[in-house]
């Protein structure tokens, strides 16, 4: 296994919507329930890089970090138990 398959640049994290607490940012709880991090991450990520059918409250989705920048770079749709099952 060489390095680039050890640590990819983008990695994808689970967050929930929490709401959208400041002008142009979505608050969102980043690995929920994860380990030491029990409660998650709040972050604030920036409206732009979420579709609206995204940004209500409760709404799951990954986030994609880049891991050279550490900055949140967009978000990815989690499958749905019907997708999965399908």
């Amino acid at each position: 296994m060489n390095s680039k398959e050890a640590f990819p640049k983008i990695i994808k994290a689970p967050a929930v919507v929490l709401g959208c607490l400041n002008p142009n940012y979505l608050r969102v709880i980043v690995l929920p329930g994860v380990g030491m991090v029990d409660g998650g991450v709040q972050h604030d990520l920036p409206l732009e890089i979420v579709p609206p059918d995204l940004r209500m409250p409760n709404t799951e989705f990954m986030v994609l970090l880049d891991r050279t920048t550490k900055q949140f770079v967009g978000v990815e749709r989690r499958a749905s138990t019907q997708e999965v099952q399908d």
